[in-house]
């Protein structure tokens, strides 16, 4: 499915970093990865965190606002349909942690999740 959004520079910055750690693990060596790909995987890793509620882990790991950036670009990424509803679920979860916004945006939680993914691939978290 096609997710129609703008990221931030950040989000875009570390969907790059987390490509290149995927493609430098043996699942993925020499593959071309899309954006869509690595957000799909970054959903993947993340999955224990939302189930364990650890999101909290991620949040204190950098500066981490709720608020809109200053720049961003509109993107396509090809998702799935359970990483659609993942990020979904995502934003009703990251809710509680920002109870002063009205409500968390889709841009804003694949913001986290990437986020995430990386600090768990790194062994941050």
């Amino acid at each position: 499915m096609r997710l129609a959004l703008r990221l931030d520079q950040e989000t875009k910055e570390n969907i790059e970093a987390l490509k290149q750690v995927l493609i430098e693990s043996d699942d993925y060596a020499g593959s071309n990865l899309t954006n869509g790909f690595v957000v799909i995987q970054a959903y993947k890793d993340t999955q224990l965190l939302t189930e364990q509620d650890r999101w909290h882990e991620v949040i204190k790991k950098g500066n981490i606002s709720n608020n809109k950036p200053l720049k961003e670009k509109h993107t396509d990424l090809n998702v799935t349909k359970n990483t659609i509803d993942g990020i979904n679920e995502l934003k009703t979860v990251l809710h509680k942690y920002f109870p002063e916004s009205a409500y968390v945006t889709t841009s804003f939680a694949i913001r986290i999740m990437v986020r995430g993914a990386l600090l768990l691939r790194n062994q941050e978290i």
